[in-house]
């Protein structure tokens, strides 16, 4: 349980966090270029700037998280969950988010 960690500015390039317990870590301006973080608790993270090119995170739990300015280029974000207060997730072709139960 890394939750409300501090990764700022951190080089986390290909590591794996799958399922990771992740909630309200400061991601900014991270690299997490390659990273596995499918299935990652995200939410109430803050990933402004982070660069998540080329990452997975399909499944990943990103209610409340703030991902404003990402490098989300090449990433897999199929079946992310997200509700109204998630920020800066673009949409993409291969990205199918569906809003948690609390958001409908």
């Amino acid at each position: 349980d890394l939750s409300s960690s501090s990764f700022r500015r951190a080089n986390l390039r290909d590591v794996t966090a799958t399922a990771a317990l992740l909630d309200g870590v400061d991601f900014r301006a991270a690299t997490l270029s390659n990273a596995k973080l499918d299935s990652a608790v995200l939410s109430s993270s803050d990933l402004r700037g982070a660069d998540l090119s080329n990452a997975d995170i399909s499944g990943a739990d990103l209610r409340g998280a703030d991902l404003r300015d990402c490098k989300l280029d090449g990433s897999t974000r199929t079946s992310v969950i997200v509700d109204a207060s998630t920020q800066g997730l673009p949409a993409a072709g291969n990205a199918s988010a569906k809003p948690s139960e609390d958001a409908l």
